[in-house]
């Protein structure tokens, strides 16, 4: 998951608040000794780093509470797509809900051409790899 989220590409300021909000980083005058280390931690978390931004925005996730079963997830990642700007576009990609049974008959239709008399002595792992492929080419 920390892949598929580092791997979005999030065009926002709101992304570097988040981050540079998760680990704060005191202000300090600019003549101290510091100022070089402040300056490389600041490197590392901005935008350029999804990977820790990432990350940061998973462990905050997971700290969140559980939802209500009443709730709507929907509209609890919309109101919080400030503060989870990557994981709410893995959100609107991955959470759609097929309005039809098609996807699940082209499934079933697949495997029927699969499994036919000439193949009978394929292994279930074998027919769903094969399956899982041909579903997702």
């Amino acid at each position: 998951m920390g892949r598929k989220l580092s791997n979005l590409d999030i065009n926002n300021s709101n992304v570097t608040e988040s981050v540079t909000s998760a680990i704060s980083i005191p202000q300090v005058p600019s003549s101290s000794i510091w100022t070089k280390f402040d300056e490389q931690v600041s490197s590392v978390l901005g935008e350029n780093n999804s990977t820790v931004g990432s990350i940061i925005e998973i462990d905050k996730y997971l700290s969140e509470n559980l939802l209500n079963r009443q709730e709507d997830p929907l509209k609890w990642y919309s109101d919080r797509q400030n503060l989870y700007p990557r994981l709410y576009e893995m959100v609107l990609r991955r959470q759609c809900v097929p309005e039809t049974s098609v996807p699940s008959e082209r499934v079933f239709s697949k495997a029927g051409l699969v499994l036919n008399a000439k193949r009978t002595r394929l292994t279930t792992d074998k027919v769903e790899t094969i399956l899982f492929i041909q579903s997702n080419l």
